[in-house]
């Protein structure tokens, strides 16, 4: 069954482009501090990531600068193309990163108005420092001819911008200095649930929406919405047939949220079927990192985020505090719940990880050494904690990328758990975030998984569960959960 998720709208900015990681004022591939190197791996080739220009291309010979115009925006492109070049876990040409961007600023000059500009590309060389100062010149002579016209910031921007653009990855991306703070929340496990604080789905051949979930402590929580309900109308406005996205936007009251507005929604109740108008205001949830609960003598345990390091010593303690009350209540084994988890930090993954499985090689990951060398590193247990040795299930789905993943493919690797739901969002990485001498922030993916240490290049595309399971829409109507029924049915067999 075809689901359609809107977490994005009704729950929490998921911002593809945000991944994990503390708040260092330089990039540091994490993993080769705190675990061993492997075996030597073969060498990966350089990604080039656009074909060199035709050889009759002219490549001319720079003309001196002037002094009339001094870039003020330099030191931002030089920090974050610099962490690009030395720490991306897969090696890329300074040659082939700088011409990107030179083509990436004609490209941008040209989308704002200005006809044939001329921006030189010089014959780049591959040395990272030598491509540096041809490109600064080259960048230079760019804002001299055109700074009237177009502003540096924008111009600097935009060159990054390319740059992170180029390399597609998921999780590798630049922010503004006005677009950072939800990614630090985000990545830190403060962001808030804007809005009503649900989860909608809309399964194939369904009418309206149906809340798969509801957020604790949300506005829709405590309107007593439940999971299952179906959402039929919105401010006296039919949403049956409606399109999804125009649905959405109605829920939420336009692209984002604005807590204290007031919505009237027709929500027809999940077993009964009975029709009812529900007012509510909209609202700021803070989302806990863990939600527990003892359903029959099976624990769950949902895990939203893997928030950064700094607040580790916390975190250890309320999970610890969470396992050793479900051991406690004698549970035959424990649901774990990774649906809509994406943001967090390696170091806190190891951390919960290491409450479930004691074992060397966790994760295999392919990145750099403290030496900026390419080479595989792999996560070990931690020591000196209290393992929960109970049968664990774990539900994932299309929403549930880079901390979630590398969560549940460890312990499937591990073959400490069995996994339930639909493959996740395919964005096995682990990224840290560079801070620009602006504020402005590059977060950069610096290093991935992958199957076989020798193999550099031997990704884990995504996490594929043991037990695909969809979401069936006559459970839903009964409030149940199909995911999560399979999952306990596991348990109890055991």
């Amino acid at each position: 069954m075809k689901l359609i998720w809107l977490t994005s709208l009704l729950l929490l900015s998921l911002l593809l482009g945000a991944c994990n990681a503390s708040s260092p004022s330089v990039v540091t591939a994490t993993p080769a501090q705190k675990d061993t190197a492997l075996t030597q791996a073969a060498a990966i080739p350089t990604i080039t990531l656009l074909p060199p220009l035709p050889t009759n291309t002219p490549r001319p010979t720079l003309q001196p600068t002037s002094s009339s115009v001094k870039p003020m925006k330099a030191d931002v492109v030089k920090t974050a193309f610099q962490a690009l070049i030395s720490s991306y876990f897969y090696p890329l040409s300074s040659a082939n990163v700088y011409e990107i961007v030179l083509r990436g600023i004609k490209n941008y000059l040209q989308d704002n108005g200005i006809n044939d500009p001329q921006v030189p590309i010089p014959d780049f060389t591959g040395d990272p420092n030598g491509d540096w100062q041809l490109f600064l010149q080259s960048y230079t002579l760019t804002l001299e001819k055109y700074h009237n016209q177009i502003g540096e910031e924008q111009l600097a921007y935009g060159a990054v911008q390319s740059a992170t653009d180029s390399v597609s990855e998921c999780r590798t991306g630049f922010y503004r200095p006005a677009n950072t703070d939800e990614l630090i929340q985000n990545i830190g496990g403060t962001a808030p649930a804007l809005g009503l604080g649900i989860v909608v789905v809309a399964p194939t051949g369904s009418e309206g929406l149906y809340i798969d979930r509801v957020v604790p402590g949300s506005p829709a929580d405590k309107a007593g919405l439940k999971t299952g309900d179906s959402i039929r109308g919105v401010g006296g406005q039919s949403i049956v047939g409606m399109n999804l996205g125009t649905a959405s936007r109605l829920l939420v009251g336009g692209d984002k949220p604005i807590p204290g507005t007031q919505v009237t929604i027709e929500i027809k109740r999940a077993m009964t079927g009975k029709t009812e108008q529900i007012q509510i205001t909209r609202g700021s949830t803070q989302v806990q990192t863990f939600e527990r609960q003892l359903i029959g003598n099976v624990g769950y345990l949902r895990i939203n985020n893997f928030p950064n390091r700094i607040q580790l010593t916390d975190l250890n303690r309320e999970l610890d505090s969470n396992l050793s009350e479900l051991t406690k209540q004698n549970v035959k084994g424990l649901v774990i719940d990774l649906r809509g988890t994406r943001y967090g930090n390696y170091s806190t993954v190891n951390s919960f990880l290491s409450r479930f499985v004691q074992d060397n090689g966790l994760l295999v990951m392919s990145g750099r050494n403290s030496q900026g060398k390419f080479t595989a590193l792999q996560m070990n247990s931690m020591p000196g904690v209290t393992v929960f040795n109970k049968p664990l299930a774990v539900l994932v789905d299309g929403t549930t990328a880079a901390e979630g993943e590398l969560f549940s493919y460890a312990l499937q690797l591990k073959k400490a758990a069995r996994i339930f739901g639909q493959p996740t969002a395919g964005c096995v990485v682990g990224s840290d975030i560079v801070r620009m001498p602006d504020n402005s922030i590059l977060n950069l993916a610096v290093f991935r998984v992958i199957q076989d240490p020798t193999q550099l290049d031997s990704a884990i595309a995504r996490v594929i569960p043991d037990e695909v399971v969809d979401m069936e829409l006559a459970l839903l109507e009964q409030g149940k959960d199909s995911l999560l029924e399979k999952a306990l049915a596991y348990i109890q067999s055991l």
